[in-house]
């Protein structure tokens, strides 16, 4: 008859935590793990399908993913299941990166990653030069700590707030490791301890034994830099050169590439107006 049928669906995050189950052994001995794209790069046909699919699962792990999703968001797929199923939060986390931002729509065509540092835009918007906009991103004072504290335990809030419609947790996990342990590659992209953390308990709800370690850190080909108002409030070591893709990088570097791209699009900064030159930042 074959081993019981498991599905794991999400965005990237759900996509790392199939990655770690495809290598973990024990779980492959009691499951037939089947592929499952992520949803951001879901066609119509693709959401349709999966949607049409539940019924085959025996049990179902699925990322927390709105209406705007359906016929795949959660609680769509969880009308259609019919065995067990089983809901992780989505894991976005802003709490050491509050600059960080995507601009709309979404990745840009040109710019150097798909996110944006309302620091370095603004700066550009100003008038700055790139030395000034490099001097406050690497500025220990530039930020308040009263505003950084606030953020960091407002995204703690948000975190537990979205964990009330699923049935494992990460914001216990992150508030336990405290400000002065990074987390998160980008606001959407966490490391291999909070990967870890979620799929050890999503193991352990299917009866299987927890993955000893994660040897995967693949959300980490982008680690957006802190900047130095965080680092020196939380005491978190500042790192001189960043992971972006296929390349690597110094602040300095990272403000000359997006003052280049707003140069060459000075409509990307109009279109995204509204998160430029928020009230936490005096320049």
């Amino acid at each position: 008859m074959g081993n019981p049928k498991l599905g794991i669906f999400g965005n990237c995050q759900g996509a790392e935590i199939e990655r770690l189950f495809l290598i973990h052994k024990p779980l492959l001995e009691r499951f037939d793990l089947v592929p499952i794209k992520p949803v951001y790069l879901m066609t119509t046909d693709d959401r349709e399908a999966l949607a049409a699919s539940m019924p085959q699962f025996d049990s179902f792990v699925c990322q927390l993913i709105g209406r705007h999703f359906d016929p795949v968001s959660t609680d769509a797929l969880r009308s259609a299941s019919r065995g067990r199923f089983l809901v992780f939060p989505s894991l976005f986390f802003a709490g050491h990166l509050p600059d960080l931002m995507h601009f709309r729509p979404g990745a840009i065509e040109g710019s150097p990653t798909s996110y944006h540092s309302t620091i370095i835009a603004s700066a550009f918007d100003k008038g700055l030069t790139e030395t000034d906009a490099t001097a406050i991103y690497e500025d220990p004072a530039a930020i308040s700590y009263p505003f950084l504290a606030e953020n960091y335990w407002k995204g703690i809030a948000e975190l537990r707030a979205r964990e009330l419609e699923c049935d494992v947790t990460v914001s216990d996990f992150i508030a336990r490791t405290g400000p002065s342990a990074r987390l998160f590659h980008t606001m959407n992209h966490p490391n291999h301890a909070v990967i870890r953390h979620v799929a050890s308990q999503l193991l352990d709800r299917l009866g299987v034994e927890p993955i000893p370690e994660s040897p995967l850190d693949r959300l980490a080909m982008i680690k957006w830099p802190i900047t130095g108002s965080v680092a020196n409030l939380f005491g978190i070591a500042k790192e001189s050169l960043f992971p972006l893709g296929k390349s690597t990088s110094t602040i300095a570097e990272l403000v000359h590439d997006y003052f280049q791209f707003y140069r060459d699009n000075l409509h990307v900064l109009e279109t995204n107006r509204t998160q430029l030159h928020p009230k936490w930042l005096s320049i």
